[in-house]
């Protein structure tokens, strides 16, 4: 199998990363602080915090592995259907009860608000457990790419 990378190849990964690095030059250009990098100066609109969120929640596996179970031919089912559903929940609460909270105040993050409105022991907790299911969640992604790219690499020829 061929390791080396082909000169189109090496093109595309060299303009994708100028192109992002001036993306973020570009949407730099105005801050001015750490609340205009955190929280836009609290001048973002709705749409652009509900993306956001979607983007943030949202991962290609979750893009990928959710069509795949549902219109699976040998018996596929709409079980995913629960993570669309909380979802919607999530936003709803957190458009409820965090997004006034942010707007009002100067918080940076949910932490912030756990900490100030509980103790730093609930904060501390929070993170622990964001973490650990952050850890989990890694793992299963890793885990469920593996049986793909071993078929990649079976499908390409010896090695």
């Amino acid at each position: 199998m061929k390791s080396e990378l082909a000169p189109l190849d090496v093109a595309v990964v060299v303009l994708y990363l100028a192109a992002t690095t001036l993306l973020g030059a570009w949407f730099t250009r105005r801050q001015r602080d750490t609340r205009t990098y955190f929280v836009g100066d609290r001048n973002v609109g709705w749409l652009l915090v509900l993306v956001s969120i979607v983007a943030t929640e949202t991962s290609t596996v979750t893009f990928l592995s959710v069509p795949g179970l549902a219109f699976n031919p040998k018996g596929g089912n709409l079980t995913f259907l629960q993570l669309a559903f909380g979802y919607v929940i999530g936003r709803a609460v957190v458009a409820w009860f965090l997004l006034p909270q942010y707007l009002r105040g100067e918080l940076f993050s949910a932490y912030q608000l756990l900490r100030e409105r509980f103790s730093p022991g609930v904060q501390r907790t929070a993170s622990g457990l964001f973490l650990l299911t952050r850890t989990v969640s890694s793992w299963a992604w890793l885990r469920s790419s593996t049986p793909t790219s071993a078929a990649c690499r079976r499908s390409s020829g010896p090695t």
